[in-house]
């Protein structure tokens, strides 16, 4: 995660800036990443970090992608994120845009299903 690295919080944001002024116009989509299970602290500190970073437009572009969506088993992902607060807020802020990956399931179907999302 952004928070997992050697760099300090200041270099990781400059870098990430970095990257985002060279890919002009700007970002097509930024894809929060999380794995099934509790929405760590550390995941709404990202979460607020892209806001603060690139502004409230930012939601706009935004996606959750939830890994190991074979730990669902009988419940769905819609079940799944109605269990949280933070999560419902999360997914109403990203005007419902999220993806599950199954990590079980080898197939690209599911890459090119996301992309499709993205676009």
């Amino acid at each position: 995660g952004l928070f997992d690295t050697d760099f300090t919080q200041e270099d990781v944001l400059k870098k990430i800036k970095m990257c985002i002024s060279l890919c002009a116009p700007g970002p097509h989509a930024f894809l929060v990443i999380l794995e099934l299970g509790r929405f760590t602290q550390e995941e709404k500190d990202t979460v607020k970090m892209i806001q603060d970073t690139f502004g409230e437009d930012a939601q706009r572009y935004t996606m959750v992608l939830f890994t190991h969506g074979d730990q669902l088993k009988n419940q769905t992902i819609e079940g799944f994120i109605s269990e949280s607060s933070d999560l419902q807020a999360l997914i109403h802020k990203c005007q419902s845009r999220y993806h599950v990956f199954n990590n079980e399931i080898k197939d690209p179907k599911q890459t090119y299903l996301l992309l499709d999302k993205i676009e």
